[in-house]
């Protein structure tokens, strides 16, 4: 009954209808609510990203009551030691996203682990955008909204930023730095919080289409917002909503890059012709498969099947490994790269409401609501049986599917060879003609709130409100290869009334005939010689259900109790309650993980978190020689969770500004991240991936199993931060420049082991991975498990510099019209490092993510940089993004590294990936600018010079490196 009032109560707040027979809402909770915010100089707002808090400076709104997010204490004047970047939604607008997650990607501090372009064959987070800070992993990065939680929407656990409209999102604070003492688990890397436009007044929308050059990629988008006033200015309504239909960038084939067939080809006699054991190659083509089948052994071997099922000879190409070759049969048929979607098709839905009523003086209610609908979907390609281990296809002779030729030469070998004849054959097989597997994540997600702030007297302010979020999850994957059905449907021989059947079920044991039931004989010699009932029987839906209740119960309090010499001591404390819930079911199928892959979790759990929290600043200096200000930031967190305990975190920051034009900062802090309902409570689920096996030189598709760890622990991080904010008077008034270094060390790290780390690693002689690895009697890999562990250490460090400029050009001559707008960012990670037992792999610098650890690579420098003119009613911008030469994997070593030689067991050619800068161009035009009507229109282009990605394998790295090409894109936006 809890459950479904629950429900109840989300929905209803997510409805225009209850929200407007609901109006007597408020402000935001107590942590974040205030007056109008400045950007960090009033005068001359700064349009994009920027190192400065997100506060105004005292001397420009003396009397405003600042929102930090670094920060649970408001007031005037006050700079959070905790370094603060501020997306503002004008570079929203100048970039042209559809998304606030792809304004927030081009920051350098994030990486774009989770979006579109990197959904690929993965399911479970299907179009999904997800905030990923330092390269830390998703699960360290907090999502709020207004300074509350948002109830996890993907699979893993995290928050799809599809979830919020951007057209009511006035700007997003980005806390670059631990934050858990302020907001709790999960803000080990940092805090992602969006802050809406809650007291926004009248009409506004945008409409926008997009286009790559090769006429892919197509995107339609509309917004709408409306909010008033009511109740004589007591109340305040707004509601706004987003519909965006993203469609696919098309596969590997559509892009002369791609369809250069890029591979990492294994050799197995390294340094023989001065050739290593790996090569980053294209005229790539697989050695042990073909889509009309392939002989991959025996005295048969390199016989392949025209789509008449007649045979034919297979040419191989040189350095033939365990599924490719250079050069060969096989071109432009690829089976690693063919139907998968460079960008996976995304339509989404997003909705925000928001009222609020004051009651009285000193009390205001206010009631919120989102809703949001994202329907993300993958070609997962077709199903691929290489010829070769556990996945190969054995054809006994006598299949009755047999082509006449074959067996006329089987005939003719067995009589020459009585002594050892061909009693059956192994076939490597892509399913082209079976089709893809379709993965498809439907996610609707509820978040409703209510809550009250109160003015007690003139220095202290408290506030409560309860939030109950949900995300019901649905994923399906069609077209999926059930593993024991497919092999018992191959295996076909004749029947008693002289018709194919599968073998299986004229067998003499009663439990394998019941295993086989309804099985249905399955030709795969050739093309589309199958029969319905047979693909049918041996490819079937797997499906994942799961939703995931969260309640939140908090209360705050705040005020300034006693003043200092140098001001008023601020104080703020509060409690809260979190519950969270999931129940989850999946097919019979799944739960026997008998899919070859994409099998269904049905994950099932509960935690409760119980926690509270104490903050002070505390003015040690203002206004005196060489001390403008200096102030001591400090708070403490006890946190209970139900399934690992009690933690403590805590911060330590000041600020200290000798001048008005010079702020320095730093924080020490230790922050914690508790196991995620995912990581504790998910089953064992089965999937395959390519592996390459340094100790057999081999190149397969291996099965592998990954899962939950109830006994996991809590994370713990220390972090560090330091750094300075220059804001000059002048001329040079609207110049920000900050640097920000810090340094961040993670116990304890919560992650999964890459099938390849793990093997890789094993082969290197670190035996503790050995455990995780099954090998034959053949020496070949046949099984790789990577269960959530808690993986002793990660670290990273490293700095930001942002600088920004609104320079209007009148100040440099009278004459000159119009406004230059220059922002710059950059971020450098000095080291990415996961340090285990047996040793420590830094994956900074590193932009192949071949291998690398359980955290993902990431270069040590990313830059970014936009220039804004504007004159009238015109405005023209240039964004550049420059990632430089990187390394492709750290554990190999190729020309150019230390100790190269081509005869290692880990040597490669080349080993760097090369560099890429984008350059992107857009134009408005203010059509009416007439009071508060206006009416803009905008064109522009990404991608402007077509850059390709560097040479990769397969589709290449869509995290760094844009995949697309070049991309129009044009749009109105009024506002009324």
């Amino acid at each position: 009954m809890i459950g479904f009032l629950n429900k109840a109560a989300a929905r209803a707040a997510t409805s225009s209808a209850a929200m407007a027979a609901a109006l007597l809402a408020g402000a935001p909770a107590i942590a974040q609510t205030a007056s109008p915010v400045a950007t960090p100089d009033s005068a001359t707002p700064a349009p994009l990203a920027t190192g400065a808090p997100a506060t105004a400076d005292a001397s420009t709104t003396p009397d405003a009551e600042i929102v930090v997010t670094g920060s649970r204490i408001q007031r005037s004047g006050y700079n959070s030691p905790t370094p603060v970047a501020v997306v503002n939604q004008d570079r929203v607008e100048k970039l042209g996203a559809t998304n606030i997650g792809d304004a927030l990607f081009q920051v350098p501090a994030f990486r774009a682990g989770t979006s579109p372009t990197t959904s690929g064959l993965t399911a479970g987070t299907i179009g999904a955008h997800i905030a990923d800070l330092r390269g830390l992993g998703a699960t360290r990065t907090l999502v709020m909204i207004d300074g509350q939680r948002v109830v996890p929407s993907t699979s893993v656990n995290t928050v799809d930023l599809n979830l919020i409209p951007s057209v009511l999102v006035q700007r997003t604070d980005v806390v670059t730095g631990g934050a858990s003492a302020a907001y709790g688990s999960d803000a080990v890397a940092g805090v992602v919080n969006i802050i809406m436009d809650n007291k926004f007044e009248g009409l506004k929308g945008n409409v926008q289409y997009g286009v790559s050059r090769y006429g892919d990629g197509k995107d339609y988008q509309a917004s709408l917002a409306y909010g008033t006033s009511f109740g004589g200015g007591r109340g305040h309504f707004v509601i706004g909503g987003e519909y965006e239909d993203s469609k696919a960038v098309g596969d590997c084939y559509t892009r002369p890059w791609c369809a250069e067939e890029r591979q990492n080809l294994t050799n197995s006699t390294p340094g023989v012709n001065g050739i290593p054991a790996q090569i980053l190659a294209t005229n790539v083509h697989t050695s042990t498969q073909t889509r009309g089948g392939l002989i991959t052994s025996g005295p048969l071997k390199g016989i392949q099947f025209n789509p008449d099922g007649s045979p034919t000879q297979f040419v191989y190409g040189t350095l033939v490994g365990g599924l490719f070759m250079l050069g060969g049969s096989g071109a432009g048929q690829n089976a690693y790269v063919t139907g998968v979607d460079i960008k996976v098709p995304v339509e989404r839905i997003s909705t925000y409401t928001h009222a609020s009523y004051e009651f009285n003086d000193w009390l205001t209610g206010y009631v919120e609501g989102n809703f949001a609908r994202v329907d993300g979907r993958n070609i997962g390609g077709a199903s691929r049986n290489p010829g070769t281990g556990q996945t190969a296809i054995v054809i006994k002779t006598d299949n009755p599917f047999i082509p006449a030729g074959l067996r006329t030469i089987i005939n003719n070998y067995n009589t020459a060879n009585p002594a050892a004849p061909i009693t059956s054959f192994p076939i490597g097989r892509e399913g082209y003609d079976i089709g893809f597997s379709r993965g498809r994540d439907l996610t609707n997600t509820y978040r409703g709130v209510v809550g009250f702030d109160a003015k007690i007297g003139s220095h202290w302010r408290a506030g409560v409100y309860y939030q109950y979020g949900e995300s019901d999850f649905h994923e399906t994957i069609e077209n999926n290869q059930v593993k024991p059905n497919f092999f018992y449907a191959v295996d076909a021989t004749t029947g008693p009334n002289g018709l194919p059947v599968c073998r299986a079920t004229l067998s003499a044991d009663p439990a394998v005939r019941a295993a086989a039931a309804g099985c249905q004989p399955l030709n795969l010699f050739g093309q589309y010689n199958f029969s319905n009932e047979a693909k049918a029987y041996a490819y079937q839906t797997s499906f994942t259900r799961r939703r995931y209740d969260q309640s939140v119960l908090s209360g705050n309090i705040q005020g300034e109790p006693f003043s200092t010499w140098a001001g008023p001591v601020s104080i703020a404390v509060g409690v809260e309650h979190r519950s969270e819930t999931a129940h989850g079911s999946t097919d019979a199928l799944s739960q026997q993980l008998f899919f070859t892959t994409g099998n269904g979790t049905a994950l099932n759990g509960h935690i409760t978190v119980t926690e509270g929290y104490a903050e002070t600043i505390v003015p040690l200096l203002r206004d005196v020689f060489l001390a403008k200000n200096l102030e001591l930031n400090a708070a403490v967190r006890r946190t209970h969770y139900s399934t690992s305990g009690s933690v403590t975190t805590w911060k330590v920051g000041g600020v200290y500004e000798p001048t008005d034009w010079l702020r320095l900062r730093t924080t020490e802090s230790r922050d914690i991240r508790a196991p995620n309902m995912t990581e504790l409570f998910v089953p064992l689920v089965a999937n395959q991936n390519t592996i390459i096996d340094t100790a057999t030189h081999t190149t397969a598709v291996l099965p592998f199993l990954s899962g939950g760890n109830p006994n996991l622990t809590p994370e713990k991080a220390k972090t560090f931060t330091a750094g300075f904010v220059l804001q000059p008077r002048g001329i040079f008034t609207g110049f920000h420049f900050s640097f920000d270094y810090y340094n961040i060390k993670v116990n304890n790290a919560i992650s999964t082991l890459s099938t390849q780390n793990v093997v890789t690693q094993c082969n290197n002689g670190q035996t503790d991975y050995c455990q995780y690895v099954t090998r034959g009697s053949d020496g070949l890999i046949t099984l790789i498990s990577t269960p959530y562990l808690n993986l002793n250490q990660l670290k990273t460090n490293g700095f930001d510099i942002v600088a920004d400029y609104n320079l209007p050009l009148r100040r440099l001559s009278p004459g000159l019209p119009g406004t230059l707008s220059f922002n710059f960012t950059t971020t450098h990670i000095a080291h990415l490092t996961t340090v285990q037992k047996t040793g420590a792999l830094d994956v900074a610098g590193v932009t192949g993510c071949s291998v690398t650890s359980f955290i993902e690579c990431t270069p040590h420098w990313t830059y970014d940089g936009i220039v804004s003119y504007a004159v009238g009613r015109m405005s023209l911008t240039a964004h550049g993004h420059y990632v430089p030469k990187s390394v492709y994997d750290p554990t190999l070593v190729g020309p150019g590294d230390p100790g190269y030689s081509p005869s290692l067991a880990n040597s490669i050619d080349p080993n760097r990936v090369a560099g890429a800068f984008y350059l992107s161009l857009m134009a408005t035009y203010n059509v009416l600018d007439r009071g508060k009507q206006h009416l803009q229109l905008y064109f522009g282009v990404d991608n402007v010079a077509d850059k390709n990605p560097p040479l990769m394998p397969g589709r290449a790295n869509n995290t760094f490196f844009d995949p697309v090409g070049r991309y129009y894109k044009m749009g109105a936006r009024f506002q009324y």
